[in-house]
């Protein structure tokens, strides 16, 4: 890893809470501080008014104008493709670096994490969303919050929590909004921060946003939706955008407690049904979902140590999600009610 002090002095430096985490993050210029502060925001990072809280271990983000350099041998061990640019994974025992066109999210071992923005990187684009996430979620990893693309909801009548586990389209923000119509608490359609506290694994939710697909929008049974979302539409995946303070303004919580792990898989029976996991499975299931214990090295034990822990902490299961399922709000509340009330037995 390069040296610090290698580069620029920050114009600006924010200190934020997120999950429980503190962090500060270092911005080359005012237009870039506003930017990246406005999308912290969205993913409910609170700016902090003093610096007590930060101490010499609390992680940090650097962001500078300029180029990093990936250490020499490392071959990318993963490629993908977002906002129309090439996205390249390197790793070894001591460092992490992401490639986003030209620009470079870097990190080790320890709490610092380093954002190298490219010259011609738009600070209002999606793509310096991206960096800037990418560049967070390595810092949070650092700080002991680690991500898992779930739903996270909570049974009003037994109070018990299941985060819904799967990719993008098994269902997980269908059924999160089906059941917050429905009066279930919720944490996040998407994505939480698994951390622990008190020997216990907690849920944070990540963005204070649903991001809903035109199919999701479709099952809905919520009144001027269409009106509230207008122009909404966020990220590369064309998404609507909702806030769901407008209409669930008391069934928002920032964490719980999982006891429950919904494996979700979608198929195209009329009827859906679900089967027990032991916790190997689950496990396997978890690790299949979490490709970060993989591509971040540095703090691979640490992640894994985490996804242990849930494992041991909740019951699992797979839900084979029919088209019973997410047609029809009622019955899907009905259906997982059901399955927490077996847990909670």
């Amino acid at each position: 890893m390069q040296e610090l002090a290698k580069t620029p002095r920050p114009a600006a430096v924010f200190d934020y809470v997120l999950a429980g985490r503190f962090f500060s993050a270092h911005f080359p210029d005012a237009e870039t501080a506003q930017a990246a502060d406005r999308h912290l925001s969205v993913l409910r990072a609170s700016r902090l008014a003093n610096h007590d809280d930060l101490d010499a271990v609390s992680p940090s983000l650097t962001l500078f104008k300029g180029r990093w350099e990936i250490e020499a041998g490392l071959r990318p061990c993963f490629v993908s493709n977002e906002a129309g640019v090439e996205v390249s994974f390197y790793s070894s025992k001591d460092s992490y670096f992401v490639r986003l066109g030209d620009s470079t999210v870097a990190a080790g071992s320890g709490p610092h994490v380093m954002l190298a923005l490219s010259e011609e990187l738009d600070s209002r684009s999606f793509l310096f969303e991206r960096v800037l996430t990418y560049g967070l979620a390595a810092a949070l990893r650092r700080a002991g919050a680690f991500e898992l693309h779930c739903a996270a909801v909570t049974d009003p009548t037994t109070s018990v929590s299941a985060l819904i586990v799967g990719p993008s389209g098994s269902g997980k923000s269908t059924m999160a909004l089906q059941l917050a119509e429905s009066g279930w608490k919720f944490s996040s359609d998407d994505v939480v921060l698994l951390t622990v506290s008190d020997n216990l694994i907690e849920a944070f939710g990540l963005r204070n946003h649903f991001a809903l697909t035109d199919e999701t929008m479709a099952r809905s049974e919520l009144a001027g939706l269409d009106s509230v979302l207008s122009g909404r539409r966020v990220g590369t995946d064309n998404k609507l955008s909702l806030p769901p303070e407008d209409f669930f303004p008391n069934q928002h919580v920032a964490k719980c407690v999982p006891e429950l792990l919904i494996f979700a898989q979608r198929t195209e029976a009329p009827c859906s049904r679900f089967e027990e996991l032991d916790q190997t499975q689950a496990m396997k299931r978890l690790l299949s979902m979490c490709p970060w214990t993989c591509l971040d090295l540095p703090v691979a034990q640490q992640f894994l140590d985490i996804l242990g822990r849930l494992s041991r902490q909740c019951r699992a299961l797979v839900l084979y999600s029919g088209t019973d399922l997410l047609g029809d709000r009622q019955y899907t509340t009905r259906f997982l009610s059901s399955i927490m009330k077996q847990q909670a037995a």
